[in-house]
């Protein structure tokens, strides 16, 4: 555990805090919903689904934040602008207040949710999920014409996946772009960045994923996360395994949890301030273990002087 010599900047989200020190403030997890085979979902299209299900989804996570002090915020993953505008007016009907990350394959559709949000007075909560290096130069209008001014910057370098690759995207530009990510960013009036460390598979930069999330803190001493659950979901041999088991002859479908849990928790030991964390089905697993994981952050960066900025933490309610 440690210290960052370099000032560590916090953002107040949708309802928590986010950054600084390793141990001053609760990890946030935001979960997903409306992905694709999300069961809750009966037409992706027009977004139809089951309100009270999906409310049943999100009251089990608030009830975890409550019991455990974990941050939460909402991923709102849609392939059409009348889904998306769906999904957002239902999450500010039972979430009021809390920050909504709008994610989409379709750029028109990232677009609309930012314009969207804006129209409807909510530009403040929602998170443009993300800009990178493939962002196209109509989103980033879009986004400076909008209330939107939190953004997940994605630091994914395609011809460089070390760390310094990686900060050189978000600071200079990689291969064919003109600026880093952050002046893109702050050009298109994005002042809350949330760096995305960009969670790549094993054995092509998984390794250097989690290393970043310590050199983009000393580094730039923003937020820093990502969503590690990609990790497992890229890794083919485990993928085998699950559905056959290989040898053992029988599948192992519950695998899959554990590396999932298990990848969100290296990436919160090393000081990760927010999660991605995959389907909103895996709460009641994450959340004890984020939790535990806070406790034992917090315990250890005491003894570098570090204290929590808040009453409301892991360690005053569960250790």
């Amino acid at each position: 555990m440690f210290k960052y010599d370099k000032k560590q900047t916090v953002f107040e989200i949708g309802g928590f805090k986010v950054g600084g020190q390793p141990g001053e403030y609760p990890t946030v997890l935001a979960s997903s919903m409306f992905y694709d085979k999300h069961k809750v979902v009966s037409d992706p299209i027009k977004g139809v689904f089951d309100k009270e299900a999906a409310e049943a989804q999100w009251n089990v996570q608030v009830t975890l934040s409550d019991m455990t002090s974990v941050g939460y915020w909402n991923q709102v993953i849609a392939e059409t602008e009348e889904a998306m505008k769906n999904y957002i007016d239902w999450h500010l009907e039972v979430a009021p207040g809390i920050a909504f990350l709008v994610d989409s394959s379709v750029p028109a559709v990232r677009m609309f949710a930012a314009k969207y949000a804006t129209e409807i007075g909510a530009g403040n909560l929602a998170v443009y999920n993300s800009v990178n290096a493939s962002a196209l130069d109509e989103e980033w209008e879009v986004i400076g014409q909008t209330d939107v001014n939190s953004a997940i910057v994605l630091a994914f370098n395609p011809t460089d996946v070390s760390v310094k690759g990686r900060i050189e995207m978000l600071t200079i530009g990689g291969t064919g772009q003109e600026k880093g990510l952050l002046t893109s960013s702050e050009e298109a009036g994005i002042t809350r960045p949330l760096l995305d460390v960009a969670s790549l598979s094993l054995g092509a930069g998984a390794g250097q994923s989690i290393r970043s999330m310590v050199g983009f803190k000393g580094v730039l001493g923003l937020p820093t996360g990502g969503g590690p659950h990609n990790i497992p979901d890229a890794w083919t041999w485990l993928r085998r395994y699950r559905k056959t088991g290989h040898e053992l002859n029988r599948p192992v479908p519950e695998v899959w949890e554990p590396c999932s849990i298990g990848a969100n928790m290296i990436c919160g030991i090393v000081g990760a301030d927010y999660l991605l964390y995959g389907p909103i089905d895996l709460a009641p697993i994450i959340f004890p273990a984020t939790a535990m994981i806070d406790i034992i952050v917090q315990e250890s960066t005491s003894e570098l002087g570090v204290e929590p900025q808040t009453e409301d933490t892991a360690l005053s309610k569960l250790a």
